[in-house]
């Protein structure tokens, strides 16, 4: 079994954002995170070019936020949940979670990012071959509340 861990941090105009990929045969495992102005979103797919695409495939993703407001400690917030997932997904990653900052109490007033160094990361595991991507993001948001 092959296990490929790919973190790539790209600025783009929603915010930073980091996919990985693992593949055994034909079957493929897909992890991201996305930032946006006052949420996450972290979710996971799976495709195998050998099956039809009404066939569902089990994964468990597990996503983890950690926040370091300057040097006062951290708080790590852990979400996880195994979904039934459809195959040929058509535009990225389909099944995991969509928290806001102020739903995790990360939040400034007006909803975006309180100022901090955080770390996203998300793992997609495949339950019935174990077969596992992650992908993980560190971001430092400097902007003020």
């Amino acid at each position: 079994m092959k296990l490929v861990t790919l973190a790539l941090g790209v600025a783009t105009v929603a915010g930073p954002s980091a996919y990985a990929e693992a593949q055994h045969g034909t079957l493929q495992v897909t992890s991201g995170v996305a930032v946006t102005r006052s949420g996450v979103e972290m979710l996971g797919a799976w495709n195998d070019t050998s099956r039809p695409c009404r066939a569902r495939r089990r994964l468990a993703v597990r996503a983890e936020i950690v926040r370091n407001p300057s040097g006062r400690g951290f708080r790590r917030v852990v979400l996880s949940k195994t979904f039934s997932g459809p195959n040929c997904v058509q535009g990225g990653p389909t099944l995991g979670f969509a928290p806001t900052a102020h739903l995790l109490n990360f939040a400034c007033p007006n909803g975006a990012w309180k100022p901090g160094e955080y770390r996203f990361e998300t793992a997609t595991t495949d339950t019935a071959t174990k077969l596992k991507a992650t992908a993980t993001l560190s971001w430092v948001q400097t902007t003020r509340c």
